[in-house]
């Protein structure tokens, strides 16, 4: 993508999210590396089960969770002149092993004196507990959220990064399970998304994010 193009979308992201201080006031990759906890749990109201012949069934109140302490996203800075940031997430399967997850998404630095991140059409996705999703092997299973997402550094007295504060308030999860062939969608409530320390951050996580497997290296699927 060119500069002019990266610029036309970030105004259309400024506008978006209010901003109103100067354009680009960092531009230094000062939340590159950082790590974030996540987990996104729902009740589906109405899931649609295609296994069988139509009209499909509907399963009524489906509960859909990526587990507790399971997924991690870190985010990664496109380097100087980008003013974007890349937010990758990985999770632990089914089988007790770590794997980058599908559809990673781009997050740019905002207009605003927060140093904040956005981006008006952002995903995260999830493998479901239990099951496997990179690559989209036999029966793989996810649950995401796509919609709007900000993300809002806190620092301490001293300068050092304390907490990030995120928004993700307007958008849908969406949940399939291509081995139980049910799906389907429900409110964003249940995304949390949480700072983290790089020290509390699981070994397993770290080492995938370093492409330690060919389930951590982003896929061609």
């Amino acid at each position: 993508m060119n500069m002019m193009i990266r610029l036309v979308i970030s105004a259309i992201l400024m506008a978006s999210f209010g901003a109103s201080a100067p354009v680009y006031a960092t531009n230094d990759g000062h939340l590159d590396g950082v790590w974030l906890s996540g987990r996104i749990t729902t009740t589906i109201p109405k899931a649609i089960d295609t296994s069988g012949p139509s009209p499909w069934a509907q399963l009524k109140n489906l509960k859909i969770d990526s587990g507790t302490d399971n997924c991690y996203a870190q985010l990664t800075w496109g380097g100087e002149g980008s003013y974007v940031y890349h937010l990758v997430t990985y999770c632990l399967n089914g089988n007790g092993q770590w794997e980058r997850e599908e559809y990673s998404t781009e997050l740019w630095e905002l207009n605003d004196s927060r140093q904040s991140l956005g981006s008006d059409w952002g995903s995260i996705y999830f493998v479901q507990q239990g099951k496997v999703f990179h690559g989209f092997p036999a029966n793989y299973a996810f649950i995401g959220y796509e919609g709007s997402l900000e993300l809002i550094p806190k620092y301490d007295r001293n300068g050092w990064l304390s907490g990030v504060s995120v928004g993700a308030s307007s958008g849908m999860i969406y949940s399939w399970d291509s081995g139980s062939k049910i799906g389907g969608t429900s409110r964003s409530g249940g995304v949390k998304l949480r700072f983290v320390k790089t020290e509390r951050v699981p070994q397993g996580a770290i080492d995938c994010a370093a492409g330690a497997t060919p389930l951590c290296v982003e896929s061609e699927s």
